[in-house]
């Protein structure tokens, strides 16, 4: 039902941005709790993915255009939950930028770049994506 649809595209996003802001609330005031190397680093990180640095305006236009074809996939895939992974995760780390001037990442373990729960929400709902697009059923006949 288009309701029941409605209310989780709204519901996935608000919970990834509200647990990830709250972690990254706790990781600025130093109250995560450090297992092994989890959360030893908190960076604050300018860049987009692995800290690559791009001028403010190319980070502007790449922002616009992946939040307009976010929702222009959503309007196309609506039962596809990646698509609301992804939105959760690029919207808690727009709010970062906006209020912080960075991205605040938290979470560290191997030799993997710090990263924070929207990068996670990001990644597996790209994947989740990805996936769905190859098992999906083809109802163009």
């Amino acid at each position: 039902n288009v309701q029941t649809k409605v209310m989780w595209a709204f519901i996935i996003p608000s919970v990834i941005i509200a647990l990830d802001q709250i972690l990254k609330f706790l990781a600025n005031k130093n109250l995560l709790p450090t297992v092994g190397d989890f959360f030893e680093t908190i960076s604050c990180n300018t860049g987009i993915a692995f800290g690559v640095q791009l001028p403010s305006f190319i980070f502007l236009l790449l922002w616009v255009i992946s939040i307009t074809a976010i929702l222009y996939l959503l309007k196309f895939e609506k039962g596809n939950i990646g698509l609301l992974f992804v939105l959760g995760g690029a919207v808690s780390n727009i709010i970062d930028r906006i209020f912080h001037g960075c991205v605040i990442d938290y979470i560290s373990f191997l030799n993997i770049p710090t990263f924070n729960l929207a990068d996670t929400a990001i990644c597996l709902g790209i994947g989740w994506f990805v996936l769905n697009s190859f098992f999906q059923k083809d109802t163009t006949n």
